[in-house]
């Protein structure tokens, strides 16, 4: 049948609107009624913004229907149609507005035979010479004679002439080759549809690791611009239950220079990996965005946006939108609000932010004074910035944690309170605010079950937040529920493997669940990504004694005491203990004494002097210096309901007393 058919062609597709047909060379492809009606509307203004509304209007014209059908429709399109030859999808989309389609598209209106879908057109090759004919086409291979074909193009595949008459006993050579291609082509048949049948499994994806965004210009101002991206599409991805997203500090690492994604991914042992550049022009913004399987190095997903600087908001929440898309996540509610929330309208205010962040994460002292000035700096232009506030008591906790001086531990403490708890006044569903509370309740105010209330609280607002599991951890072990906080140590070790104040928590709390072996081997191979972390390197030391390695101990505290800057109070309180429990008496006493010289207003070494004084069978001496540790509050009274070491003085009626004094369970 002849008649007029109205197309359209871009690439490799043709886009039959009267037959409601897409092809792909010839070959159809499935598409749901309302995915195809939404392609026609995007391919018939093609290179033209097609509004939201506008697209629902003309897919769903007597229905109302919620933007998430649309979204479900062009991620069933993006999938069907792949990356264009240049490797980006053929559907844009516009933060905040709609899609455009993007591909040169011509319009065709031809007079030809109608092609007709069957099985049966392959039954059209015209039927002579059957046996050299089957020979010629399982040559050519079988995926080919699937192209429709009709009269007009069967004859080209037939030899110009007739083949010549074939003797009788050239027949079984022939037979023999026509099997042996007719085998061959049915296990290339057989590999195609089993490919078929097994496209990219995107439910492999538990894990993605967002890398520093190339930047593509010199301006100072964009100096944290690329980390700040990631920064940020961390934050918003890791609210997301179904995958766990590799904190900003295990890919700062990144920062610098081209990184092979494959080699990242697995580094960072993650499933997929969201590689960006960014660069800005004046007032324009330009960001080039792929997500990519670790394994396969298959392209999930690309994209590529053009705004004006102080669009960047909207290209993040398009970023995080798409992400999700792409891997076929179903999202709550509350997820699809948090994945695209933003929490300041104030450009410069985000940098400030970002700057923070990015010193924050170095977690050095000397660096938490610069993130605290552009937290504040962040607050001073946006004062109900409460990711900023967090930021912020994130910053004063960890110079609390690394301030010797007592007095200026509390102080920090304090502060840090205050952020926290100005943040969460902003933003009750605020993660992060919510974890670094629940530590200072734990740390400076020894509020056990406020302080669990607000790690619970963080970690069901978001669960793939490692540092709420790690905390809660910390907490368990202060109450004596070490089963329950192996859990959670494991949980923020899974979510965060390359953080090495978790790897170093977890070794901690082996050791107090007296199993000193699985300490020593955590510690070992997190000491492989960083030889100088002197938390680890305490820790190990701690687990050798433990494990009754009193040799590789005294060495290694002995190594720690020759490090300049170093603390000398833990690694002399563990050799104080080894010579204590191994019977050489007087150089025990000698290091208690040395402890208790060390400047009363850093760091006070009267728990650990007490640990040498209770492996000594002096018991009265060592509660004495247990309560000068708490009168000061010394934070390391924390493990005292687990700390091996004080196993000799559970028995001492003024054990319990203590406990009890703590508010901690008996």
């Amino acid at each position: 049948m002849v008649k007029k058919k109205h197309y359209f062609e871009f690439g490799e597709f043709q886009l039959e609107v009267k037959e409601r047909a897409l092809l792909r060379r010839g070959e159809p492809l499935p598409l749901t009624p309302k995915a195809f009606d939404t392609l026609v509307a995007l391919v018939e203004n093609a290179g033209s913004l097609v509004e939201k509304d506008e697209l629902m209007r003309a897919v769903w014209p007597d229905a109302f229907v919620e933007e998430g059908g649309l979204a479900r429709n062009i991620s069933v399109l993006r999938k069907v149609l792949g990356p264009d030859a240049t490797g980006q999808p053929y559907i844009e989309t516009v933060p905040k507005r709609g899609y455009r389609f993007t591909a040169q598209v011509r319009e065709r209106m031809d007079e030809s035979a109608e092609f007709i879908f069957e099985q049966s057109a392959i039954s059209q090759t015209v039927e002579i010479h059957q046996d050299y004919a089957n020979a010629e086409i399982m040559a050519i291979g079988l995926a080919q004679v699937r192209e429709p074909i009709t009269t007009a193009t069967a004859s080209p595949a037939l030899p110009a002439v007739a083949p010549p008459l074939v003797t009788w006993k050239a027949k079984p050579v022939r037979l023999g080759l026509a099997l042996v291609l007719l085998a061959l082509s049915l296990a290339l048949l057989y590999f195609l549809s089993e490919n078929r049948k097994k496209p990219f499994d995107k439910s492999n994806i538990k894990s993605i690791a967002v890398l520093p965004f190339k930047r593509l210009d010199t301006s100072d101002d964009n100096e944290r611009l690329g980390i700040g991206m990631a920064d940020t599409l961390i934050t918003r991805l890791s609210h997301l239950r179904q995958v766990s997203v590799r904190p900003t500090r295990d890919v700062m690492r990144y920062e610098n220079g081209e990184a092979d994604i494959a080699a990242a991914g697995k580094a960072l042992d993650a499933d997929a990996v969201l590689d960006g550049s960014i660069q800005r022009v004046g007032e324009r913004l330009r960001v080039t965005v792929r997500l990519v399987a670790t394994a396969s190095k298959a392209q999930i997903w690309a994209a590529q946006f053009d705004e004006k600087f102080t669009g960047i908001f909207a290209v993040q929440d398009a970023i995080a939108e798409q992400v999700a898309q792409a891997l076929s996540l179903n999202l709550s509610a509350t997820e699809q609000q948090l994945l695209t929330k933003n929490y300041t309208a104030n450009v410069e205010a985000y940098q400030a932010y970002l700057k923070g962040r990015y010193f924050w994460n170095k977690r050095r002292r000397e660096d938490q004074e610069r993130a605290i000035e552009y937290f504040e700096q962040a607050i001073g232009i946006s004062p109900d910035y409460a990711l900023a506030y967090s930021g912020l008591a994130d910053a004063y906790s960890t110079s609390a944690n690394l301030a010797r001086v007592t007095a200026r531990r509390t102080a920090l403490y304090k502060l840090a309170k205050a952020a926290a708890l100005k943040a969460i006044a902003i933003d009750r569903n605020l993660a992060e605010a919510h974890a670094s509370l629940g530590l200072i309740l734990r740390n400076a105010d020894w509020h056990w079950a406020e302080s669990e209330r607000a790690l619970k609280l963080a970690i069901e607002l978001s669960p793939n937040y490692a540092t709420a599991h790690q905390y809660y951890a910390l907490l368990l072990v202060t109450l004596g529920r070490l089963d329950e906080a192996l859990s959670e140590i494991a949980t923020a070790q899974q979510l965060d493997p390359l953080s090495l104040v978790i790897n170093a928590d977890q070794a901690l709390i082996y050791i107090f669940a007296h199993r000193p072996q699985q300490a020593i081997a955590v510690a070992k191979k997190a000491l492989e990504m960083d030889m100088q972390f002197q938390r680890l390197q305490r820790i190990l030391l701690w687990a050798y004694e433990e494990a009754g390695m009193f040799d590789e101990a005294t060495r290694a505290g002995q190594s720690m005491l020759k490090i300049e800057g170093g603390d000398p109070i833990f690694p002399m309180s563990i050799l104080g203990y080894i010579y204590a429990v191994s019977g050489q008496r007087d150089q025990a006493v000698e290091v208690v004494e040395k402890l208790l010289t060390q400047t009363e207003q850093i760091s006070p070494a009267s728990v650990q002097a007490a640990a040498v004084c209770a492996a000594l069978g002096e018991r009265d001496r060592a509660f004495a210096l247990i309560e000068k540790a708490l009168e000061a509050r010394d934070d390391r009274l924390l493990w005292i309901k687990v700390d091996p070491r004080f196993i000799n003085l559970r028995a001492d009626k003024r054990y319990p007393d203590l406990l009890r004094r703590m508010s901690l369970p008996l």
